[in-house]
């Protein structure tokens, strides 16, 4: 008859997936939530079209990852806001 600690090291060694250790599971870092997102359709003219995936593809060249069309839009109407914001307080 095997002995109890020779049953934990093959559960160990076995590369089940539902596999029990007595060792404790990692910590996983905390979720960041993002905020809430609302569908929109907008039309746009085909040079700003053109212009937002020329956007996304020099993004994606410089970072290694592709950005959301949906964030390159937000980033764009936030940079407006604040141009206009300080041009009011200019006038």
């Amino acid at each position: 008859m095997a002995s109890k600690t020779s049953a934990v090291k093959n559960r160990r060694m076995s590369s089940g997936l539902f596999d029990r250790t007595d060792e404790p599971e990692p910590a996983k870092p905390a979720a960041v939530e993002k905020p809430a997102r609302v569908k929109r359709t907008f039309h746009l003219d085909r040079d700003a079209v053109l212009l937002l995936e020329e956007l996304q593809v020099q993004r994606h060249r410089a970072t290694g990852s592709k950005p959301e069309l949906s964030h390159l839009v937000t980033e764009a109407i936030r940079l407006l806001g604040q141009s206009d914001h300080a041009d009011a307080q200019a006038s």
